[in-house]
């Protein structure tokens, strides 16, 4: 590999570290109480993502699309050697769509916790009330950068919760006096 290689990956390497880090240090440091109002009636608090974090895909999405639809026109309008752009800019389009939607994913997802149940809200899809006699374990969520948990059943993955999203420190109290029998690893303990 060659020396530009190396700074190139150097340099990803490090703001991905500092994004990390400043997430974790601004999640610490703000409150992690519940915004979002529950659907059902007997609701007890909300497990959500924050709002900005679907502000920023959404904000990145749109600027794609909108760079995209530019290449588009570009290449449309003057041809010749700036029809190059068209592909790019169908690519750039589509992946600002993806965006988007993932925008649309992340605000609806979340927890409604009941007193006896959980209602998980997927991306897409009806909600699922997943009773509270129903959870065997809970296992540290590791598929991200900033931990949580994930609650299982006997046979399967029922959700999973981490520790950027607001509600987390309520879900984490919420088993322990509901279902003080399911031992919390130490890695899904709140920051």
């Amino acid at each position: 590999m060659n020396a530009t290689v190396l700074v190139s990956l150097l340099i990803t390497a490090v703001v991905l570290a500092g994004t990390v880090s400043l997430v974790s240090a601004g999640v610490r440091r703000s409150s992690s109480a519940p915004t979002r109002q529950g659907t059902r009636p007997d609701v007890l608090f909300v497990v959500s993502s924050r709002p900005w974090q679907a502000w920023v895909l959404r904000g990145v999405g749109l600027l794609f699309v909108a760079a995209g639809v530019v290449l588009v026109l570009v290449a449309a309008v003057f041809g010749g050697s700036a029809a190059g752009g068209a592909i790019p800019g169908v690519v750039l389009a589509l992946v600002g769509l993806f965006f988007v939607w993932m925008a649309h994913g992340v605000s609806r997802a979340r927890l409604e916790v009941a007193p006896d149940s959980v209602w998980v809200f997927r991306w897409r899809g009806a909600p699922r009330q997943i009773p509270l006699s129903e959870v065997s374990r809970l296992e540290p969520l590791t598929r991200n950068n900033y931990g949580g948990v994930t609650a299982h059943s006997q046979k399967r993955r029922l959700f999973s919760a981490n520790r950027l999203m607001l509600g987390y420190p309520q879900l984490i109290d919420y088993f322990r006096s509901r279902r003080s029998d399911l031992r919390i690893p130490d890695a899904s303990l709140p920051y």
